[in-house]
């Protein structure tokens, strides 16, 4: 199946966080470097210890306890690294696996956050987000603007994955989900009128069950989305926040604090012209009897 990328976004996130835990050292007197550290493992250089901050290598069970007494972890920073650490150690293979070499990788990649996020926050313009679009319209859409480039089987594959990325919502607890995107994106009949019946079922049902969050951007709105990206937060000690920004031909990371601060001011622009949930939800609504109507 190729690399397990489940496994790689777990081992890149538990890096994010030692380092952290490293930079933290500082307050409880001089700051650890890595050499440090790389020193207290019996190593004459820091290359190993590096590796385990770059996401690159899990500690071993006999480097973990002397890599936490070096750090001068408190209690709940070395739990929580050491949950990571078992959790992230036992992945295995996950179901995106199945679907390497069908899209591209960084959709793999984009999916091992999204299944690991706490809260995300996805922003999608004229067109439904990928997380909420039911099979039949992700398949719509998929192979309609793929032309000649994929095949039938393909698209197929692709709708199936983005329809089995529905299985966050089945964790405990799931993730927080809040969805932005114009008014546009309900008036473009996907499919056609029953793909986007069923479409629209599925989004009022995630509103009213309270699983999603909708924020419509009206087209009496004075601006628009310009961008389509989602905002993961993770819940983990010193894990950042990470920004996948929509390309033609993948995803594209974003996760230096100066272009995370700036994405959140752009959400949160972008909320101050949209709808509230309730609104959202009406206009949902009354949208699918004007479809249902015609």
């Amino acid at each position: 199946m190729g690399v397990n990328l489940a496994a790689a976004a777990a081992r890149t996130r538990f890096g994010k966080a030692l380092r952290a835990a490293r930079e933290a050292s500082a307050g409880t007197g001089k700051k650890v470097q890595q050499i440090d550290v790389a020193r207290a493992l019996k190593h004459k250089s820091y290359n190993r210890y590096s590796r385990l901050e770059r996401g690159l290598s899990w500690p071993t069970d006999a480097e973990w306890p002397i890599i936490c007494r070096t750090l001068r972890m408190d209690e709940v920073t070395k739990a929580t690294l050491s949950a990571m650490r078992s959790e992230g150690m036992a992945i295995t293979d996950a179901w995106w696996d199945q679907f390497v070499g069908i899209v591209p990788e960084s959709l793999i990649k984009f999916v091992a956050h999204e299944d690991a996020a706490a809260s995300m926050t996805t922003l999608a313009g004229n067109v439904l987000p990928g997380l909420l679009q039911t099979r039949a319209y992700a398949q719509s859409l998929v192979l309609t603007l793929s032309g000649t480039v994929m095949t039938p089987h393909a698209a197929d594959r692709s709708a199936t994955m983005r329809s089995q990325r529905r299985k966050i919502f089945e964790k405990d607890p799931a993730p927080q989900v809040e969805a932005i995107f114009s008014e546009g994106a309900l008036h473009q009949v996907v499919g056609g009128t029953d793909v986007m019946l069923e479409q629209l079922d599925a989004l009022i049902d995630d509103g009213q069950a309270g699983r999603v969050r909708f924020r419509i951007i009206p087209f009496s709105a004075p601006a628009t989305l310009t961008y389509m990206f989602t905002l993961l937060e993770f819940s983990g000690e010193g894990e950042s926040p990470v920004v996948a920004l929509d390309q033609m031909t993948g995803m594209d990371f974003k996760d230096k604090p100066g272009e995370v601060r700036d994405i959140r001011a752009y959400v949160d622009a972008v909320r101050q012209v949209a709808m509230d949930e309730v609104s959202s939800l009406e206009m949902m609504m009354r949208r699918r009897k004007e479809i249902a109507r015609d």
